[in-house]
């Protein structure tokens, strides 16, 4: 209530998970309107993403109905709006950079092995279990051979291993090879194994096994790849353009940083830096060409806009921001600009440790120096809201003893309701995948037989993991989800 009937110019509510930063944002709209006399047409509310925007705009109607005439947008809407709706790249941004990609690939042999190593890169981070065809294979030797399969010019397809309490199967991989003739691999055989360990070994048991071995060329293999992979490629790029934008980062300033690193890291470094900054003018052209924008550009050049003296027909008394926390520079760029031509006030809420979009351009920085960012505006109100109705106080403390450990953040006390027993939060560790199912077994035998378990691995094989051991789980499923029987050992 206090955040809501505060006069200040500028304000910033830090609002812990669950304490009801939106029920604090629509409150404060309603003092806007019912108590200084703003026209709803007059007010903005900004979110980052469509599923957020359409989540407060429900909000809003079911508090003020469905004529309550605020404004409720993206920054990227907003920025559509004041350039005039150009034409939008938005869904066929991956397809133009897949083109773009393609065609260098196949025309740069330079360019080409710079984007193998490229994915190479790519796989020591986002796509670990990834081959160069484009699967998912978890075990590393099966992935060598299947790596070596593909540079030869052959895909492969994967059976993943079987664990339950009547089977056990190993993992596999078969390819088709000329002449009719079929290849597998298994991931116990001694050889596949060592290949996990020296991806040499992968070579030498194609030789060994008769499979022609002739590599293919950069150019192709870098065009196959990128076939192989999707649309995950275009999205790399697509992303790591976005957020030099987001960030106002240009490929020069990365160059700059890049001098910083040890010799062994800067050459990688400068081959993919070089691969990026030809994409990013080849994807820059198009674009022109086209006479398309993309959602970043629409806030860059808003920005511009304004601050070259452009004149709007609408105009805002006040502007929320919701989810500041994961604001990016460009958009207070032009809440900057907006504001200097308009003079509105200014109503932020977010949680700093709830920071999540900085992959995209999100800058927490933006709120940890709030009143620096706004302070020409005049009077700062910064107000915390510490109570959670979403969780018991043990799991505030696990969370707070984590978030803690962060120097850089907004300090705060964070209450929850009242202790539950037995306690909603435990760890269980476990030295190697055959430990899950005892560890797991133990704590299922502590939950009433009624309840009910939802049980989540990062990959299916996760899942399997509980076939180990004694035979108390039993699975059975479709391909989305399976249901994990829990036998208890004095249940018959």
């Amino acid at each position: 209530m206090d955040a809501v009937i505060d006069d200040s110019p500028t304000q910033l509510v830090i609002a812990g998970a669950g304490t009801g930063k939106t029920t604090t944002l629509v409150g404060k709209v309603r003092h806007l309107i019912e108590h200084d006399g703003l026209d709803p047409r007059r007010i903005l509310v900004i979110s980052l993403t469509n599923n957020t925007v359409e989540d407060l705009k429900g909000v809003l109607t079911a508090e003020f109905g469905r004529s309550h005439g605020v404004n409720v947008m993206t920054i990227h809407a907003l920025g559509n709006r004041i350039t005039g709706g150009r034409p939008c790249v938005g869904a066929v941004k991956a397809r133009l950079l897949g083109e773009i990609c393609d065609d260098l690939f196949q025309s740069d042999r330079r360019s080409a092995r710079e984007f193998l190593l490229f994915v190479d890169e790519l796989r020591k981070t986002q796509f670990t279990d990834t081959s160069l065809n484009g699967r998912q294979i978890r075990m590393r030797g099966l992935r060598a051979v299947a790596d070596a399969l593909f540079e030869c010019g052959f895909g492969c397809e994967y059976t993943a291993p079987v664990y339950t309490e009547n089977e056990r199967s190993p993992g596999y991989i078969t390819a088709q090879l000329p002449g009719g003739r079929v290849f597998k691999a298994f991931s116990d055989d001694n050889n596949v194994v060592a290949a996990g360990r020296n991806p040499a070994a992968a070579w030498s048991l194609l030789e060994d096994r008769g499979v022609p071995v002739d590599r293919l060329n950069a150019n192709d293999l870098a065009s196959n790849v990128l076939s192989a992979w999707g649309n995950r490629i275009p999205d790399a790029f697509g992303n790591m353009i976005s957020r030099c934008k987001c960030t106002g980062t240009t490929v020069s300033d990365l160059r700059k940083r890049n001098e910083d690193n040890p010799p062994y890291m800067r050459e990688t470094l400068t081959q993919m830096l070089d691969l990026l900054d030809k994409v990013w003018d080849l994807y820059s052209v198009v674009c022109v060409d086209k006479g398309l924008t993309d959602y970043d550009d629409m806030v860059i050049q808003s920005a511009r806009a304004l601050d070259a003296g452009l004149m709007l027909s609408f105009a805002f008394d006040a502007v929320l921001i919701d989810e500041y926390q994961d604001v990016s520079r460009i958009l207070v760029d032009l809440v900057t600009s907006l504001r200097r031509s308009m003079g509105f006030k200014l109503f932020c809420v977010g949680d700093d440790w709830q920071s999540i979009y900085s992959f995209s351009g999100g800058d927490v920085w933006q709120m940890l120096e709030f009143e620096s960012v706004w302070g020409e505006w005049g009077p700062i109100s910064i107000r915390r809201i510490e109570q959670t109705y979403r969780s018991p106080q043990q799991i505030v403390d696990v969370a707070a003893r984590f978030v803690s450990r962060n120097p850089v953040q907004q300090r705060k006390s964070i209450r929850g309701l009242p202790p539950v027993s037995p306690p909603p939060v435990q760890l269980l560790p476990v030295s190697n995948d055959k430990e899950i199912p005892r560890m797991i077994a133990n704590r299922l035998e502590h939950i009433d037989p009624g309840e009910s378990v939802f049980i989540i691995g990062r990959a299916r094989s996760d899942l399997y993991a509980l076939g180990y051991g004694s035979g108390q789980f039993k699975f059975e499923g479709s391909a989305g989800s399976m249901d994990v029987m829990f036998r208890r050992w004095d249940v018959d």
